[in-house]
């Protein structure tokens, strides 16, 4: 959480930055923590499907299984309309 502490002032490093802790933080069995690092990766970008599908993982973890299926349907929804920002 080091990355935090620089205070990153662009919103894509922003974004990238709570994306891949949320999933870091999932992969650790931290779900709420995971959520509440997607959901800042959301905030700054809501366009980018990855961070819906970590958020998703992290309800998953917390067995919310209908806050799951409506983030995994965001993340295909946000798929759909840019393609090109799927990454």
């Amino acid at each position: 959480m080091e990355c935090l502490a620089m205070e990153p002032t662009d919103p894509f490093t922003d974004y990238f930055i709570y994306n891949n802790l949320g999933y870091s933080l999932v992969q650790l069995s931290r779900f709420a923590e995971a959520e509440e690092r997607c959901r800042q990766a959301i905030q700054i970008d809501p366009n980018r499907s990855n961070g819906h599908k970590n958020l998703g993982l992290a309800l998953q973890g917390q067995g919310r299984l209908s806050e799951v299926a409506d983030a995994f349907v965001k993340t295909t929804q946000v798929s759909a309309v840019l393609p090109e920002r799927r990454k």
